[in-house]
């Protein structure tokens, strides 16, 4: 009897994501499924989700600004007439949300993506348990507060994951992940399809139906709440997905742009 990794090596088992194999009569019997990776795909899903908070930032950023012109142009009647400048602004920001948007669902082995990120967390779910979870609590700087309070780290921890994920599991499941997935792809597909059809490529046949600016709203809250979720699982953060500016960018709008 040999305990060999999948190369079927004697010797002990060696790291591998297909798990362990026990050799009984010359053949190797598949004994456990584990990732044995688990730091590793810890890493990447934290440098990941950095990288994604500020894609989805960046969304919110560009839409805010996207309305706050067409409220300045809406305030201001002389404004109101026939213009190319509106057309191109008007394509201007659909090919660029498009795009941004279908960046997130991208598959590609090369691409960071909200759906590659999804899709790693459910090959992997042990990435958010609860026990992992209950580690951030531990060594905070407010445990003696919250003691005091008469509450412990892990029972904060324990509300704060059953409210997260569900009362009394212990890590999220293949389908949960599977549902955000089907989410994600349902909330941006109309608009996934348009920079396929017609900002990526120019298909032979046209979008059934172009998506409208609502769409993009509840594609980028979407992304949002997944992001807000994620940075609480893994750093016991809530972030603010609010949008600042460090100058005042309307301040070029207060001068002629003609002279």
């Amino acid at each position: 009897m040999i305990l060999t990794s999948r190369a079927g090596s004697a010797g002990g088992p060696k790291p591998g994501r297909a798990g362990f194999y026990l050799e009984l009569g010359g053949r190797a019997h598949k004994i456990a499924s584990m990732s044995t990776n688990a730091a590793l795909d810890l890493r990447k899903a934290k440098r990941w989700l950095k990288i994604l908070h500020g894609q989805v930032l960046q969304l919110r950023h560009d839409q805010e600004i996207w309305h706050a012109i067409q409220t300045m142009i809406s305030a201001n009647s002389e404004l109101h007439r026939r213009s190319a400048f509106y057309g191109w602004l008007n394509n201007i920001y659909v090919s660029a949300m498009a795009m941004a948007i279908r960046r997130q669902t991208d598959t590609d082995t090369r691409s960071i993506s909200m759906l590659r990120f999804l899709k790693l967390l459910k090959g992997n779910p042990s990435l958010v348990s609860r026990q992992r979870y209950r580690a951030l609590f531990q060594r905070s700087p407010f445990e003696a507060e919250v003691a005091a309070m008469g509450f412990t780290p892990k029972g904060i921890a324990d509300q704060d994951y059953d409210r997260i994920v569900g009362k009394r599991k212990s890590q999220p499941t293949s389908d949960d992940f599977q549902a955000e997935i089907n989410r994600l792809t349902r909330v941006t597909n109309n608009i996934v399809r348009l920079a396929n059809k017609r900002i990526a490529h120019h298909d032979t046949t046209s979008p059934r139906r172009l998506p409208t600016f609502a769409e993009v709203s509840i594609a980028i809250d979407y992304l949002e709440n997944l992001v807000r979720k994620y940075k609480l699982l893994f750093e016991a953060v809530s972030p603010s997905m609010a949008v600042t500016h460090t100058d005042d960018w309307t301040a070029i709008f207060r001068s002629p742009w003609l002279k």
